[in-house]
């Protein structure tokens, strides 16, 4: 969801659509698990489809501030520097059009140890990345199922990351290990993540919730094609850490008689004496509707740095 990938501060890590790898094919429309055909002969049938429920995204609080407004620093990174980052991830899609059904669940666990190689103007640009655990598991069918068709490690080992490149040793990666690595840490190394340095640059009050301006919205990818309600809010706070709240409610029309619906929600947790991001958590829902036909997502991702 392009709209979203800034805003939405999944570029550690974007919903993924489809597999990269290849799969088994899909079963047979007359024989779909969870549903059941009826009939006799050629002419077969299936039930309709009853799709799982998502998990509702709760609004932003109503704008209630309190006490002064409070600034965050932002970090110097330092060579040498260590941190282990775990990402876990889960992306669900149902999808209908007419009799035929689509039903994806993919679910990610990463464990990653991460060193600073190099530093330019107190911003990382190389970085060690060495993966402990770094897992892919795909359900692929016509109707919900929970038996995986791949199941696959998608890091092996140690790589060298920057901006540009990944390599392992010196030796250039490319594929999916290069994708997935790029995918995490190519924003933050080539001058940090846009929506990131908002969230600590933006001074609010404890309970504050602001609308973006139209400047702010196209800074973080959305245009006029996605109309609605962006926030940002300051949810949370003590004496270690203050979190920061972003909100999208919006209905993106990208051309033809398609629509996407799109609600997401936020949640970004920073050191106060440091302004290191320790905590990340990030929820959307996409509903394409196009030509009879509706796609109906659901992503979540959580991330946790430690130092």
């Amino acid at each position: 969801m392009k709209l979203a990938g800034s805003l939405l501060l999944l570029a550690a890590c974007a919903p993924p659509t489809t597999p990269n790898q290849p799969v088994a094919p899909l079963p047979d429309d007359t024989a779909s698990p969870g549903s059941a055909a009826v009939g006799s002969g050629s002419a077969v049938a299936k039930a309709p489809v009853v799709w799982p429920r998502y998990p509702v995204i709760p609004p932003i609080a109503a704008s209630q501030p309190t006490g002064d407004p409070i600034a965050v620093p932002s970090p110097v990174a330092k060579v040498g520097a260590l941190e282990h980052r775990t990402y876990t991830g889960r992306f669900e899609e149902h999808y209908d059009h007419d009799a035929n059904t689509r039903f994806q669940l993919t679910k990610r666990d990463f464990e990653l140890a991460i060193k600073t190689l190099a530093v330019t103007k107190g911003q990382p640009t190389q970085l060690e990345v060495t993966a402990h655990k770094a897992n892919e598991w795909v359900a692929l069918a016509d109707a919900p199922t929970t038996t995986p068709r791949q199941d696959m490690e998608l890091l092996q080992g140690t790589y060298q990351v920057s901006a540009t490149e990944v390599t392992r040793g010196a030796v250039q990666v490319e594929g999916r290990e290069q994708e997935e690595l790029a995918g995490m840490f190519a924003e933050e190394l080539a001058g940090g993540e846009p929506m990131v340095e908002y969230m600590r640059a933006k001074k609010l009050r404890l309970g504050e919730v602001v609308a973006l301006t139209e400047a702010e919205k196209k800074k973080f990818g959305a245009d006029d094609t996605a109309p609605g309600q962006y926030a940002v809010a300051l949810v949370a706070a003590d004496a270690k850490t203050v979190t920061y709240a972003l909100e999208i409610d919006a209905v993106q029309k990208p051309g033809g008689t398609m629509t996407i619906d799109i609600r997401a929600h936020g949640t970004i947790t920073f050191d106060r004496a440091t302004g290191a991001r320790i905590l990340q958590h990030n929820q959307t829902h996409k509903v394409e509707h196009s030509e009879g036909a509706i796609d109906d997502s659901f992503s979540e991702e959580t991330i946790a740095i430690k130092r």
